[in-house]
C-alpha cells in the first residue's frame, strides 16, 4: 500500500464514527485498480468490499482531472443495490500525481423517506394549493439525480 495513502486510514475511522452510520468511508489506493479499495467504514452503504476495484466514476475523474480540482462534493452516485448517495472525492496527491482517493458517501433514503411522510401528513391536514405544484419540483429533481446517479453506477 501506498504509504501516503496509509496515513489516511485513521482519518476514515474518525470521519465514520462522527457521521454515523449512513455515510459511507472509502479509501482507494491507485498502486493496484484492480484492488484499489483498501479501507471501508460502513460497507453498507455502497455494499462494497475492501478488495474492491476502483469505481468507474474515479477512473473518470482520473482521466479527467479538470473536473476534480481540489475535491469534488455533492454529486449523486448509486450503491451496489441501486440506493442514490451523495457523494465527495478528495483526492491525495504525492507531489502532483494522485496516489489515491478518500470518498464520503451518505445513504439518502431516509430523508426521501421523511419527506414524503411529511409531504402526506401536510397534504392529510391542508390539502391542495402551491403543494401539488412543489411535489412536481420535487419529482422533478429526484427524477434528474436518479438519472446522474445511474450514469456514476457503483459509489464507494
Amino acid at each position: 500500500m501506498n504509504q501516503t495513502v496509509s496515513t489516511y486510514i485513521p482519518l476514515c475511522e474518525f470521519l465514520g464514527s462522527m457521521f454515523g452510520a449512513q455515510t459511507g468511508i472509502s479509501l482507494y489506493d491507485l498502486e493496484d485498480p484492480s484492488h484499489a479499495l483498501v479501507k471501508l467504514v460502513h460497507p453498507y452503504v455502497s455494499g462494497r468490499r475492501e478488495g474492491a476495484p476502483l469505481p468507474d466514476y474515479l477512473s473518470e475523474l482520473l482521466e479527467y482531472p479538470d473536473q476534480l480540482g481540489e475535491y469534488r462534493s455533492g454529486f449523486p452516485t448509486k450503491s451496489l443495490d441501486g440506493r442514490t448517495l451523495y457523494t465527495g472525492v478528495y483526492p491525495i496527491y504525492e507531489q502532483d500525481r494522485i496516489v489515491g482517493f478518500l470518498c464520503v458517501s451518505r445513504d439518502i433514503a431516509a430523508f426521501r423517506t421523511l419527506e414524503d411522510a411529511l409531504h402526506g401528513l401536510i397534504e392529510a391536514y391542508i390539502p391542495g394549493g402551491a403543494d401539488g405544484q412543489r411535489q412536481q419540483r420535487l419529482n422533478a429533481v429526484r427524477d434528474q439525480l436518479d438519472s446522474l446517479a445511474s450514469d456514476h453506477q457503483v459509489n464507494t
